[in-house]
């Protein structure tokens, strides 16, 4: 397994548009846009608890990538 890589991303849907998700986060969720740090693909994936960090392994390319709060502007 590779390293983890902390990825930059742009919020795309805050709360998020899947519904579970929503339900389980109590409307915390969001679709967070990013790209692939292997191939520059555009990935979208749904982070349930932005308060926190996400880390997990990317299915495009097998890269395990970490998702960093952002301060609220």
């Amino acid at each position: 397994m590779s390293k983890a890589l902390v990825i930059d991303y742009e919020v795309l849907f805050h709360p998020s548009k899947r519904h579970k998700a929503n339900a389980l986060s109590q409307f915390a969720a969001r679709d967070i846009l990013y790209e692939c740090p292997n191939c520059n693909e555009e990935r979208v994936v749904t982070w349930m608890f932005p308060d926190v960090s996400f880390e997990f392994v990317d299915k495009c390319c097998g890269v395990k990538v970490v998702l960093l709060p952002k301060e609220e502007e």
